[in-house]
């Protein structure tokens, strides 16, 4: 598949995750998986509060996953990503929560949290404050290189956003990129106040060295995911726009 074909496809696809993936809700009942930690993961089992206090005296990050049985895509997440070694190995450094959304005390998470669909995966500070929430659309193996990534650079992605684009571009490690593509821009909005993500986007895909392929065709992806978000109901790119995005 060449260049245009993918974005053009990737860009379709990503459209429908927005709608039907990441903003699941409960329309369906039907049960894909039944065992919630049916995981090779070391799932902390002594509720929320508790691993926060853990993270603060062992001055551990926590990764938060919060899903229900009933959602489709956190399903695949579990079958896939949670099942795999390296990932379950890459969790070993933080505290892994698992919020079960059919439960009370997860709902009230979810809020405190500001989770605003399933699955969410975030990664918080040893201090509790959100990091950056990861986008469940990527491969076992991009999981784990983000989940590497993000350990080694605990800030706020708003503020390593910013950090990005004052940097000079031969100074910005591969990590920081990973990172930011790896952001999951369906809910960007709970740092909406902190960043222009539509701008940022474009900013970063516009900087990132053509040597991070990968990182760099994602990042042009979410791009064009937040312009359009940003669009007025029954408004389109312009022309213009749009005919850039189908000569890519």
């Amino acid at each position: 598949m060449n260049n245009k074909s993918f974005l053009i496809t990737a860009v379709i696809l990503a459209s429908v995750t927005l709608f039907t993936f990441v903003r699941c809700k409960k329309q369906t009942q039907q049960k894909v998986v039944a065992d919630n930690h049916a995981t090779l993961i070391e799932w902390h089992k002594e509720g929320m509060d508790a691993a926060l206090q853990l993270a603060k005296k062992e001055n551990r990050p926590l990764f938060v996953y919060w899903g229900a049985q009933w959602c489709p895509p956190c399903n695949v997440v579990k079958a896939t990503v949670f099942t795999d070694n390296d990932f379950a190995i890459a969790t070993k450094k933080y505290i892994a929560v698992y919020l079960d959304g059919d439960t009370e005390s997860a709902q009230q998470w979810g809020e405190k949290l500001n989770a605003s669909g399933y699955p969410t995966l975030m990664v918080l500070s040893p201090e509790g404050s959100e990091v950056v929430r990861l986008s469940a659309e990527m491969s076992p193996k991009e999981f784990t290189e983000a989940l590497n990534s993000v350990y080694d650079n605990l800030y706020p992605i708003h503020v390593l956003v910013k950090n990005i684009l004052s940097t000079p571009v031969d100074k910005v490690d591969q990590k920081s990129w990973q990172i930011a593509a790896s952001y999951d821009w369906a809910q960007a909005k709970n740092n909406a106040e902190k960043i222009n993500w539509a701008e940022s986007y474009a900013q970063l895909e516009n900087r990132i060295p053509a040597k991070f392929k990968r990182e760099k065709d994602r990042l042009y992806v979410n791009a064009i995911l937040a312009e359009l978000g940003d669009l007025k109901e029954g408004t389109e790119l312009p022309e213009a726009k749009r005919k850039t995005i189908a000569d890519r």
